[in-house]
């Protein structure tokens, strides 16, 4: 047999593999694609790659509709590109993940800080001058900021990373109190003439 008629029935061998392997559905590869997407789920993809996860599952979706048109060939392609992109949208997921741990720790770090320098204000003599009634509802308000912390470094070791909006006015209390602190200006002494 010559070279060419070699590479005739090569190239015939291969379209029938080809047209045979798309003669039904990928099902093995939708079934991967559908595995991917749930681990892209898994591992926070809703939450820290959105876009990624739903352009994975579009992708997934334009396969089950190849499927249904009788384009097992489409179909092929799109469950291929769906798991692919289901990968993308898990590693994203895990990224985010990370950064997001890292921007919670540094805002918790930053709140215990603030507790920190209302609590010295609260022990500095100048304290002393403040009304007592303002220095117990600091106390109280640092109580809550403390038991906050406390909690949201709870949440966020769970990979609750949300719940840092409670912080938020928190701080804000805490600004008020450290201004409450400051001691009343001293009178001034009238001069006599």
């Amino acid at each position: 047999m010559s070279v060419s008629a070699r590479l005739r029935l090569a190239a015939l061998v291969s379209v029938a593999v080809m047209a045979a392997a798309c003669a039904e559905p990928p099902t093995k590869e939708l079934s991967l694609a559908e595995g991917g997407i749930d681990a892209a789920r898994a591992a926070g993809a809703a939450e820290f790659a959105r876009e990624d996860l739903a352009d994975a599952e579009a992708t997934l979706a334009r396969a089950h509709a190849d499927v249904t048109a009788g384009d097992y060939r489409a179909a092929l392609g799109h469950a291929l590109d769906a798991n692919t992109k289901a990968q993308t949208a898990a590693k994203a997921a895990a990224d985010g993940r990370v950064k997001a741990r890292l921007a919670a720790d540094e805002t918790l770090d930053r709140f215990a800080v603030h507790i920190e320098r209302v609590e010295a204000a609260l022990a500095a003599d100048e304290a002393k001058r403040v009304p007592a009634a303002t220095r117990r509802r600091v106390e109280a308000q640092v109580k809550a900021a403390l038991e906050t912390l406390a909690a949201a470094r709870a949440a966020v070791d769970r990979g609750e990373l949300a719940t840092l909006t409670t912080i938020g006015g928190q701080t804000a209390t805490l600004d008020e109190a450290l201004t409450s602190l400051a001691p009343p200006p001293a009178k001034k002494a009238r001069s006599r003439r």
